[in-house]
């Protein structure tokens, strides 16, 4: 009898909406934010008494700032995808969707929570995460003779399946 192979299981991990619930919404709130900073920085440069230029250069400067924020908190979000051999994340803005790391599981040297991870252990880290740094783990593993981490923020489910997906490929 031919030997069950396992589907690949994927999960998503999602910006937390407290405030904000919809797309729709953030929408708004960036255009009333960006409408915000730029009448203040405009109220501000002419109290001050700042040349035009001056505070135009502030104002993009905190758009840009403001954009990134938006960026950051309500957009992104990853996709993990575990196969029989391979655990890949994927970076997943709107419909847009960019690989950033796969490896094999028998590249994975550990797997553990990020409050685990040593200061100077695990090399070049990469941030695949959303939420607190502290609530990832932190998954090492070697390419081309280097010490990498990922620290993702995968659920216990996903974590479990990891775990014993790497234990049996290790050992065969």
């Amino acid at each position: 009898m031919e030997e069950q192979r396992q589907r690949p299981y994927t999960e998503f991990a999602e910006p937390v909406r407290k405030v904000f619930r919809s797309d729709w919404m953030v929408l708004a709130a960036a255009l009333f934010g960006a409408g915000f900073i730029i009448l203040i920085v405009s109220y501000l440069g002419t109290l001050i008494g700042l040349p035009g230029l001056v505070s135009q250069i502030v104002s993009y400067a905190l758009l840009l700032l403001f954009g990134l924020l938006i960026y950051k908190k309500a957009l992104v979000r990853f996709s993990y995808r575990l196969t029989e051999r391979m655990f890949v994340v994927t970076h997943v803005v709107g419909k847009k969707e960019r690989a950033e790391a796969q490896t094999h599981l028998t590249a994975i040297t550990k797997i553990r929570p990020y409050s685990a991870l040593g200061q100077d252990e695990g090399g070049k880290r990469m941030r695949l995460y959303l939420g607190k740094k502290e609530d990832s783990t932190a998954i090492s593993y070697r390419v081309g003779g280097q010490e990498r981490t990922m620290l993702v923020s995968i659920s216990d489910a996903m974590k479990e399946r990891l775990l014993a997906q790497w234990k049996s490929a290790r050992r065969s």
